[in-house]
């Protein structure tokens, strides 16, 4: 009953990872900010606030968020260097707030990497007969392009049980695979936010939450993150995961 009434697309902070602006769509002056921006710009939040991208980072930076901005319709992520320092930034707008929330590159693996592992994998996939078929390839191939130590296929039936319906996972790991799920082991509200938003990470579940800060001790809590990438994580579902 917790889980279900939570209010999980406010939480009112972010993962650590990364750094969230929130810059108003009429001023362009930024009015959200994480807590955590001096460990990755060397600028802390109270100083950015109130400002002007140009007037925090120099002009370049601001027309590069305005021109990409202007094409809301790009699924590439925007590539910005502040302070010397080279972060992917993904950009989406709630209410009269752009949200631009930026992860360091630290890594230089190259995207044409990761475009020909894609196209092996389509390949595949073309090869499959079954549904069970294509939904095991789909996570053997999703693992070997993340990393991960367990990729798992998760379906639903018409009243929202689950089973876990294909896996890969590295060897030592305990099966999930054929194991059902009640439909409360999933909320309604969480159903609905992985249907808007297809994609949610977690880096690290032992993290701690990095506060959002506004313009005149606002109401941080009151910024909708649903579609945010680095959106903090119900401590509800924090505890669920490290039991599993």
């Amino acid at each position: 009953t917790n889980c279900e009434q939570e209010p999980i697309h406010i939480p009112g902070s972010i993962q650590p990872h990364g750094f969230l602006l929130g810059i108003h769509t009429d001023t362009f002056i930024i009015t959200y900010c994480s807590g955590n921006t001096a460990a990755y710009i060397n600028m802390s939040y109270d100083v950015l606030l109130g400002k002007s991208p140009a007037d925090a980072f120099g002009k370049d930076v601001e027309d590069e968020i305005r021109n990409y901005i202007s094409r809301y319709e790009s699924t590439s992520p925007l590539k910005l260097t502040i302070n010397g320092a080279q972060f992917h930034c993904t950009v989406h707008k709630t209410g009269d707030i752009h949200l631009v929330e930026a992860e360091p590159i630290q890594n230089s693996e190259e995207y044409s990497d990761v475009y020909d592992q894609t196209r092996q994998f389509l390949s595949y996939m073309e090869q499959s007969i079954t549904l069970q078929q294509l939904c095991s390839l789909v996570a053997g191939h999703t693992r070997r392009i993340t990393g991960y130590d367990r990729v798992m296929i998760y379906r639903f039936d018409e009243e929202y049980n689950g089973e876990v319906f294909a896996e890969s996972r590295r060897d030592d790991l305990e099966p999930f695979l054929g194991l059902h799920y009640p439909h409360t082991d999933i909320p309604i509200q969480a159903r609905k936010l992985y249907m808007k938003n297809l994609l949610r990470l977690i880096g690290d579940i032992g993290y701690e939450p990095v506060p959002l800060y506004t313009l005149g001790g606002g109401d941080n809590s009151s910024l909708d993150l649903s579609m945010s990438v680095l959106r903090s994580t119900s401590p509800i579902h924090v505890q669920y995961l490290a039991n599993m």
